[in-house]
């Protein structure tokens, strides 16, 4: 697919409801049991994106295999290797400056499937985890009181 140029920042400063997806690498489990993955994100891994494509198996009438693609397009998208501060920066960090220009009010939730991995986007790993070890909370926390 084509790539997407998309200033997330804008975006989510501006628009009254964002929504972004944050996509999770396959657990070693799924893989062991020959799972793959039916998400693919376009564009830089490391950058915020705008679409994604969902990879539907199919079963075609003569019985062969077929995998039908649908875009899907969103304020962000957030690839496997996405950090929390990325996240945070690109997609929470405008709204929670908004709010205080504007004296307003907002919402940040997170909505997936169990194991999707909304508890780490959120609360984060705890210290010593790397880039992950900050979940949203804390990093809205730390900005609001430096």
């Amino acid at each position: 697919p084509p790539s997407v140029s998309v200033s997330v920042r804008d975006t989510a400063s501006r628009a009254s409801l964002s929504v972004f997806v944050r996509k999770r690498p396959l657990l070693d489990e799924e893989l062991r049991r020959g799972g793959f993955d039916v998400v693919s994100t376009c564009g830089e891994e490391e950058t915020a994106r705008a679409s994604l494509v969902a990879h539907e198996p199919k079963v075609t009438v003569d019985l062969s295999r077929a995998m039908e693609n649908h875009t899907y397009k969103f304020d962000g998208v957030y690839g496997e290797s996405a950090t929390n501060q990325q996240v945070f920066d690109s997609a929470v960090r405008p709204m929670v400056e908004h709010l205080f220009a504007s004296r307003g009010h907002g919402t940040c939730f997170a909505y997936g499937q169990t194991g999707s991995g909304k508890t780490m986007t959120m609360e984060g790993l705890g210290s010593g985890e790397g880039d992950n070890s900050a979940g949203i909370y804390s990093l809205v926390a730390d900005d609001l009181f430096r």
